[in-house]
């Protein structure tokens, strides 16, 4: 009943991103919206009757947040922040740092809290990074690194750690505040920062029993809204340690502009909250906290463990048909187990609701985290998790084995954050992450499992079925040209030239953001309703779009203001047409873009090559050309594409083809009976039905012949032009545009995902580029040519 009436926009998806952000509840927004809507506020640091209001309002929301954590006014005080980030930052940009201070952090921590790090060491002190067994094994002293304080002076230090890891949900004993607490002296203070963000969204944090000098929270993380509002919680004899430089509006009592005069306000929210507050935002508070209470803490604890256990277990059991596991956990239990410590040392750490762990092959080999996030957001209902490091890279150093060196090798060959680098060399980048919300149930668990076990249940390469028809049973249904990158293509009337990029004009045109990178169909879905044509005879490029007059541009006219702009990963060069086009982009999509026309004077090239992609070795590929292949140590070859083994040359000595401002290679063919078989999987037959072509934008569309018969053509022959392999296409969601709504669905990419995935990519289609060498000029091709071997 609770997921029905207060959480009914879910309908069956599976929510398991939690410690992401949690869902409000659409009671709680209902109860805010009639507040707002019935009150009248301003400005709390106005001296009107409303601004008295709010500012009362706001202070009887600080006491809520103190009760929820079982403390009040006299022990503690509330500075709201944009969240436990800037919470945390506020702490690190005034703690009272010197040469002899040292900060200490777990190495569970979250990277705001490694943050804190930078201002410690621009300050000259020290830092230590506290290991597991540093912090939860109960003999260890928290002796700081710096002992010789100068003279004169106590010496602060600061220790920052997670309430719950937010990487694998090992929740510290908060024992631990006062044993660091325990180390101060008569020489040193030794303060707690306490990072609560991911703790108190499914547990009870009491600051009665425990006394953190500060506390970081987000209020998102507990009940979904506000988001970019959290607070910083300060015990009020520690309040005094932080020694604020900036002041701004509503901060100080009194300040000279013509002298370097301040004094700040006595009160210490006052005192840190810069600006006006975000009062309307703080008032949504309370509403949350209510519908939070409403279910108590306690029970929500109680049923989030539940869930998990039952997760834990299920994911323990899922197996391969070689009896090798499905998935390895990362949590305090394999932790220990692979480094050899005893359990019994760690039994007053507990573990939240969360599930961190990898999904591995039957060779045990890591399964990258992107494709199995991609494949459950296309499943049918959706799943919701999260993949990566989860901005925490001490965790991924501990239980990947991602050591410092690794890092930085995989930054500087190109892995970021959130990036989907998942593997590089065979070994993880990050992980998946499973957190349990209050409204998940033993169903949701259930879908995700099957869900595993449907897509990852020995795993391997996508099955591959040898055609049986020759080739000249297959012939060219159409010759599709797109002017412009990511719009509509067009069908040429007459036969059509292959130009030195592809097909003449194919994605000579491309559009660019304010920023300088190209827009597609995934950001500006409305580009799919775009339809540019070239007309040869009028020597014209033509756009049309509904509701728009025709754009009509000169083909031989070149814009002159040279711009460089970012094409999938390739920096390159194009000419900018003048406002007046870009404009007529901009009113039809809403966006601010730019037609971009590539420049003639810079060349990019095909990123694939034809020896670098080829069918399992499990498989006997016997082509329509009836192509001869020989096995090498590394791959499949074919054998046309072999060099003499006595003297190989290096690939990238071989040349390669030009393209304009396509993805990766001159042309794409898909096959028509292909598109049946897939169609035909469709678990929707009236989504299937609206499937066509134009969903996967081939150059040239074939009919005839078996499903994915083109996946073993090495080369091929359209008349007397030849067509070279240089991979398969990789499918995203673009795909799954409708054209009529611009709505972004699941299909078809969910169902070609069940069976034609391969390391982690959704084939559909075949990439070849124009081999002009054993091609005769004119270099032309038209619709129902044969093609030949």
């Amino acid at each position: 009943m609770l997921r029905l009436s207060c959480f009914s926009r879910l309908g069956d998806s599976v929510y398991l991103d939690n410690a992401g952000s949690a869902l409000h509840s659409e009671q709680q927004i209902r109860d805010y919206t009639q507040f707002i809507n019935s009150q009248l506020m301003a400005n709390p640091h106005s001296l009107s009757s409303a601004s008295q209001f709010t500012q009362t309002e706001v202070d009887n929301v600080r006491e809520m947040v103190l009760s929820f954590f079982n403390t009040s006014r006299k022990k503690y005080t509330v500075i709201f922040t944009s969240g436990a980030t800037a919470a945390m930052k506020l702490v690190g940009e005034c703690f009272p740092w010197s040469e002899s201070s040292c900060y200490s952090y777990s190495v569970l921590s979250h990277n705001s809290a490694l943050g804190i790090r930078q201002y410690a060491l621009d300050k000259g002190a020290a830092f230590k990074c506290l290991s597991l067994e540093e912090l939860l094994l109960h003999g260890q002293r928290f002796s700081p690194i710096n002992t010789n304080p100068k003279r004169g002076g106590l010496v602060h230090h600061l220790t920052c750690f997670p309430a719950q890891c937010n990487f694998s949900g090992i929740q510290f004993p908060l024992s631990l505040i006062q044993k660091i607490q325990d180390e101060s002296s008569d020489s040193c203070r030794c303060t707690v920062l306490l990072d609560a963000a991911s703790f108190v969204s499914t547990s009870k944090l009491d600051l009665d029993a425990y006394s953190p000098d500060f506390v970081a929270i987000s209020f998102y993380k507990i009940f979904g809204f506000p988001t970019g509002l959290g607070a910083l919680i300060v015990r009020k004899d520690a309040a005094s340690l932080l020694n604020k430089k900036y002041f701004g509006g509503g901060t100080v009592a009194a300040s000279v502009a013509t002298e370097n005069y301040v004094r700040f306000r006595e009160d210490v929210s006052m005192r840190f909250e810069d600006g006006t507050i975000d009062f309307m935002g703080i008032l949504a508070i309370q509403f949350g906290f209510n519908f939070i209470k409403q279910l108590s803490i306690e029970r929500i604890s109680a049923h989030t463990q539940r869930i998990k256990q039952i997760l834990m277990e299920l994911l323990q059991n899922l197996k391969h048909s070689n009896g090798s596991p499905m998935c390895l956990l990362h949590n305090l239990s394999t932790y220990l187990k692979k480094h050899s410590l005893v359990q019994d040392n760690f039994q007053q750490v507990h573990e939240g609701p969360i599930v961190c762990f990898s999904v591995l092959d039957p060779s045990g080999n890591h399964i990258g985290y992107s494709e199995v996030e991609t494949l459950a957001s296309l499943n049918t209902p959706k799943i919701l998790l999260r993949s990566g490091c989860f901005c925490n890279p001490g965790a991924c150093e501990l239980f990947l084995g991602l050591s410092p060196e690794a890092t930085k090798q995989n930054y500087d060959s190109g892995h970021v954050c959130w990036d989907s680098k998942d593997l590089i060399a065979g070994k993880p980048t990050g992980a998946l992450r499973l957190s349990i919300p209050f409204i998940s149930s033993e169903k949701d668990i259930s879908t995700f499992i099957q869900f595993l076990k449907r897509h990852f249940t020995d795993y391997g390469h996508l099955p591959s079925i040898p055609p049986s028809l020759p080739c000249e049973a297959i012939s060219v249904s159409k010759v599709v040209v797109y002017p412009i990158k990511s719009c509509e293509g067009f069908v040429p009337a007459s036969p059509w030239m292959i130009g030195e990029n592809g097909l003449q004009y194919d994605r000579e045109w491309t559009l660019i953001d304010d920023g300088g990178y190209f827009v597609n169909q995934k950001k500006v879905p409305r580009l799919c309703q775009v339809f540019p044509s070239i007309s040869l005879e009028e020597s014209c490029l033509f756009v049309n779009a509904p509701g728009m007059d025709t754009l009509k541009i000169p083909l031989e006219y070149y814009p002159t203001q040279r711009v460089d702009i970012r094409v999938c990963g390739d920096q390159t060069v194009g000419l900018a047409y003048e406002k007046e086009v870009s404009e007529w982009f901009s009113r039809f999509t809403g966006k601010k873009l730019d037609l971009i026309r590539k420049s003639p004077n810079h060349t990019r090239n095909t990123k694939l090559h034809p020896s670098l992609q080829a069918p399992p070795p499990s498989v006997s590929p016997q082509g329509p050309s009836q192509i001869t292949w020989k096995t090498t140590l590394k791959q499949w070859i074919p054998y046309w594409a072999q060099v003499e083994e006595a003297n190989p040359a290096p690939l990238e000595k071989v040349e390669k083809c030009s393209i304009a401002f396509a993805n990766e290679s001159q042309f794409l063919l898909v096959s028509t009976s292909s598109m049946e078989d897939l169609k035909g999987r469709m678990k929707v037959q009236s989504v299937a039905e609206t499937i066509t072509y134009q969903n996967f934008r081939p150059n040239l569309l074939i009919t005839g012949g078996d499903p994915f018969q083109e996946d073993f053509w090495e080369e091929f022959c359209i008349g007397d032009q030849y067509f070279v392999k240089t991979g398969r296409c990789n499918r995203c969601t673009m795909i799954c545009i409708d054209r009529n709504t611009l709505h972004i669905g699941n299909e078809p990419l969910s169902t070609l995902g069940e069976y034609r995935r391969e390391n982690g990519k959704i084939y559909f289609g075949v990439l070849y580029e124009h081999d002009k060498t054993r091609s005769k000029h004119p270099y032309l091709i038209q619709p129902s040519q044969q093609i030949t071997s």
